[in-house]
């Protein structure tokens, strides 16, 4: 997990370029995927609301995939909130409309490997709400860098939608085959942070535990991700846990149910930093994902 003083130290910085664009989208149910390609064009990212065949999700959800140079990383991945006392917020969506903005900027940390980090990524904002009453949206926040990705959820306040208390986040990861990972499994939600990273397949990892942060998966011979957060505020700290069905699904659960509204919440910004394993802390990606 990165530290408060990881997120302040990512206030610092000049903006260099800046451009934004907004697209306006038929309201839609199925449809075909809404693609985010980083700055280079090394990660693609594509979002669908679809029926995925031989889940054990019924009904039409919004998965996500991604790409790295061509290379499956995640396949098709559901998004799901659960709330108490109220729907969950996972299947039966619309796409209501998506803005895009590419940032390219330099900032300055006072610790580190290196002082200067740039900060290069293309972004997605999709509007996504619920087909039926009580129609509630959230913006699902995707970013694409060249050598990763980073996503989050916007819980808007509205005036159809008052007082709820989130229990429960189900952002899943799947990946293709039985990857070799590296997990820590320290016993429990509170805990030191210190435990051993131990080497073992994805389908040893036992859905009756979690797991912390970072997880390290080789996809393939060459190809290293890490499932981390970034910018974590006034939001449960992420752990991981093997899909009970599905031995190559790693799924985040968290420890309480923590989070009340109305009022805008900021989720913090899961992160999939790739291809090599030392990549998140050569580039500085994960002091980049903790900024706005």
């Amino acid at each position: 997990m990165l530290s408060h003083l990881l997120r302040i130290v990512a206030l610092f910085g000049i903006v260099l370029q800046f451009g934004c664009s907004y697209v306006k989208v038929q309201p839609t149910r199925a449809s075909e995927p809404v693609t985010l390609a980083s700055p280079g064009g090394a990660v693609q990212v594509s979002v669908a609301l679809k029926e995925l065949p031989g889940s054990n999700l019924a009904g039409e959800r919004l998965y996500y995939a991604i790409k790295y140079r061509g290379k499956d990383v995640l396949l098709d991945s559901p998004f799901g909130l659960d709330f108490k006392d109220s729907p969950s917020f996972a299947r039966d969506l619309t796409i209501q409309d998506a803005r895009r903005r590419t940032v390219n900027e330099t900032w300055q940390r006072v610790w580190g490997k290196r002082k200067n980090v740039a900060n290069h990524y293309n972004e997605l904002v999709l509007k996504l709400e619920e087909a039926n009453a009580p129609h509630r949206h959230i913006e699902l926040v995707l970013r694409a860098y060249d050598d990763g990705m980073a996503l989050r959820y916007v819980l808007p306040e509205q005036v159809h939608w008052g007082d709820f208390e989130l229990a429960a986040e189900r952002t899943a990861f799947r990946f293709p085959g039985n990857p070799t990972v590296w997990a820590t499994n320290p016993g429990g939600f509170y805990n030191s942070q210190e435990s051993e990273y131990v080497e073992m397949e994805m389908r040893a990892l036992s859905p009756a535990e979690v797991y912390g942060c970072p997880l390290l998966v080789q996809v393939q011979p060459a190809l290293w991700v890490a499932v981390t957060e970034a910018d974590l505020t006034d939001w449960a700290g992420m752990h991981l846990t093997r899909a009970e069905s599905e031995p190559n699904t790693i799924v985040t659960v968290l420890p309480r149910p923590h989070l009340t509204g109305p009022r805008w919440w900021f989720g913090p910004r899961r992160r999939v930093p790739l291809p090599g394993a030392s990549s998140c802390s050569e580039t500085g990606q994960a002091s980049s994902s903790s900024r706005t």
